[in-house]
């Protein structure tokens, strides 16, 4: 246990592939010392950083150590749904990603994976959907024509940006060319498919990445009461219940931006579904001038679309050149 606190980086086994084999492919070629995963001297003021490797306290270390242990010796889908995103995230990383989502109380973590495995193991038979349209039913340029979505690219803590428009969600439209099922199968193959292909791309080309999380932005702008409809919140809700079990605590910021007065009622009923705090993460910004601002200090302008302040292409170009073959024209 010494050498595990105090020992040098390395010193420790690499940790193993799903299947039980050693590993040293992609991400940390070794278990990260565990002295580096305690807290500093001066410890850190930022909300943010707790939790996180070099923050934590020797309990928190003990807790991690008996997870990590815990995780090897169960292996297969157990293991498999820890490195939802591959074991290129790194140890250290990814299992206090897990953590943190339950406040280093062991027993609820363990609980939490279980479930985890249960509530994607019929993606998983289907391999998480490779194919969007099979997914779907319907070409992906419909559904962001009805629900724009995009990754427009990166905050300056090499986070990817993820912007979504609720506020033209349009349900009715929705409910034509697919269904709640078809948008929970779109739901795994971005999260496994197109989310985690563009974390492992920037992990290769910056190998000192290792914050597998998104700064997103939710556009509420043309927001009406009778979107917020019974149909419309089990989109939003059946998307975030998959998200906060099966990929905890990948959300690094989320600025709601344009929100409507009214929302702050509906913001209420949204803050009961997420724990305090991812709650905390969420900043709700209506003034265009000061959530350009706020944008400007996590993204450099080139990262942010023309149409939300910064000077790379507007997200309506980035949709129509995406999904250009479809011939789709965007609105929003």
């Amino acid at each position: 246990a010494d050498e595990l606190m105090h020992g040098k980086a390395g010193d420790v086994s690499p940790p193993t592939s799903p299947n039980g084999s050693a590993t040293t492919s992609g991400g940390q070629k070794k278990r990260f010392s565990m002295k580096a995963m305690r807290s500093p001297a001066k410890k850190s003021t930022d909300p943010l950083d707790w939790g996180m490797p070099g923050h934590l306290t020797k309990e928190e270390v003990d807790v991690f150590m008996k997870f990590r242990d815990e995780v090897e010796k169960r292996g297969g889908e157990f293991k498999s749904t820890v490195y939802s995103f591959s074991l290129i995230e790194g140890e250290a990383y990814c299992l206090t990603r897990w953590l943190r989502a339950r406040k280093f109380v062991y027993d609820d973590v363990i609980a939490m994976v279980v479930e985890a495995t249960e509530v994607r193991a019929d993606a998983r038979k289907h391999e998480f959907y490779p194919d969007p349209v099979s997914a779907l039913g319907c070409g992906p340029s419909l559904f962001m024509h009805c629900y724009p979505q995009l990754y427009p690219g990166k905050a300056k803590n090499g986070c990817p940006i993820f912007i979504s428009k609720p506020g033209v969600l349009n349900t009715d439209a929705m409910e034509c060319i697919t269904s709640l099922d078809g948008i929970l199968k779109f739901h795994w193959h971005v999260m496994m498919h197109d989310y985690k292909q563009r974390l492992m791309e920037h992990k290769k080309a910056h190998p000192d990445f290792c914050n597998f999380q998104t700064v997103t932005v939710i556009d509420l702008e043309h927001l009406s009461t009778s979107q917020l409809s019974k149909r419309a919140l089990s989109i939003v809700k059946t998307q975030t219940a998959i998200d906060s079990v099966c990929f905890p605590e990948t959300m690094n910021r989320t600025l709601v931006i344009n929100a409507p007065r009214f929302f702050s009622m509906t913001w209420g009923i949204i803050k009961g579904w997420i724990d305090p705090r991812t709650a905390s993460k969420i900043e709700l910004i209506s003034s265009r001038k000061t959530w350009e601002a706020r944008l400007r200090e996590l993204c450099d302008e080139d990262e942010i679309p023309s149409d939300y302040g910064g000077k790379g292409p507007a997200t309506t170009s980035a949709l129509e050149k995406e999904y250009a073959p479809e011939g789709v024209l965007q609105e929003h």
